[in-house]
């Protein structure tokens, strides 16, 4: 008995035009502009000599007499597994950046200082991006409501809600207390993930070191034994550092204030204050006793020159330092074959200091990534970085 079947309907696939389209400007557009014979050609002559350079595949191409429309087709080519196995290019040291408004965006930073006495002290510190203007404060844990409290009565009080904040993946940023506050205060939040605040934070670290620096130069003459000290000094660093530093061409406390902070008993002011009417006679003040306004305004005032002192320290320490620590990047220019050159040799662990500059090799000859060259009685592969 026969079983008549049905016969198997045929299913047609529609692919929507979006992705026809988004397959077509995977190339660019010289690439597409060949003909599909010439396609399948770069793409199987790509695949099969092992994912060459286009420029290196250019020139082979036009030793053999290709059209010129081809050879400039290959640069536009996009092949999946280049890209996805290129190696990662090296990060330049910094980029230009748009001038932004005063409290546009606040970069946030919590930081654990230990003093010389042993004494441990935790504090914020507020960097506004686009004064540079930089205050801190003490704080006595790292939990969420003491970073609000500290955060409204430091920053909000008298500057007003920032549009937004950018931190760390801190444990006290990444509270949902935290951004339900930020959200009441319709500010937005931007959480560096860990590992990268380093990277994508760099100006807030890099004002951060400068201010421990200035603490570690300002205990040195004045010794912080008590956190009541810790936030003397703390006002008297962020009030020279917000004064001397300089960002587009005027100090932080200019582009926030209008204005430069009055500097009291200063010979070059021409007002006279209360501070005038001083004795600031050494032996006079030595018999004075150490609550006296006199002894207190001394102590000020050295206090403060100590910590004009420390910044300026440390300002010149870090660019000196940024200078030098910064990996080299170099002009890229390819030597010809048989050039002179010159390449930096390395010692070994126990002879260090034999590190040199080592000269008058060659001739050169240069593969895709490195130079050889012959020194004496060998040869060197050396990174085209030399």
């Amino acid at each position: 008995m026969r079983r008549n079947l049905s016969p198997i309907p045929q299913v047609t696939m529609i692919i929507p035009r979006g992705i026809q389209e988004k397959d077509k400007l995977t190339h660019g557009p010289k690439f597409r502009q060949l003909s599909s014979e010439q396609k399948q050609q770069l793409i199987r002559m790509h695949n099969n000599l092992g994912h060459p350079d286009s420029t290196m595949l250019g020139n082979v191409l036009r030793d053999q007499g290709w059209p010129s429309e081809a050879i400039e087709g290959i640069k536009d080519l996009h092949c999946p597994a280049c890209f996805e196995n290129q190696r990662p290019k090296i990060a330049r040291p910094s980029h230009l950046s748009k001038a932004g408004e005063f409290n546009e965006l606040l970069m946030i930073d919590g930081v654990e200082w230990t003093a010389a006495s042993g004494s441990q002290y935790v504090f914020y510190h507020v960097l506004d991006s686009g004064t540079n203007f930089h205050i801190a404060f003490r704080s006595t844990s790292r939990d969420t409501q003491t970073l609000i409290d500290l955060l409204g009565k430091h920053w909000l009080s008298w500057a007003g809600p920032p549009q937004q904040i950018m931190s760390d993946s801190a444990g006290e940023f990444c509270s949902e207390e935290f951004c339900r506050y930020l959200q009441t205060q319709d500010i937005k939040l931007h959480i560096i993930p860990g590992g990268e605040a380093h990277w994508q934070m760099g100006k807030c670290e890099r004002h951060g070191a400068i201010l421990q620096s200035m603490l570690n130069k300002y205990q040195s003459e004045h010794p912080i034994d008590s956190p009541e000290g810790f936030d003397k000094a703390m006002i008297q660093l962020v009030n020279a550092k917000n004064s001397l530093s300089r960002h587009r061409r005027y100090s932080p406390e200019i582009l926030v204030l209008g204005k430069s902070r009055h500097v009291p008993n200063s010979n070059s002011s021409d007002d006279l204050g209360s501070s005038e009417w001083f004795d600031s006679q050494p032996d006079h003040i030595s018999g004075l006793p150490d609550d006296s306004e006199t002894r207190v305004f001394q102590q000020n005032l050295a206090k403060r020159e100590c910590a004009r002192r420390a910044f300026i320290s440390a300002d010149v320490d870090q660019k000196i330092r940024r200078s030098y620590l910064q990996r080299s990047r170099p002009t890229r220019d390819m030597q010809s074959v048989g050039s002179w050159v010159m390449y930096w040799r390395n010692g070994n662990r126990e002879h260090a200091r034999t590190v040199a500059w080592a000269c008058s090799c060659g001739p050169s000859g240069r593969t895709k990534h490195n130079l050889v060259i012959s020194f004496q009685s060998f040869v060197p592969v050396c990174p085209r970085t030399c």
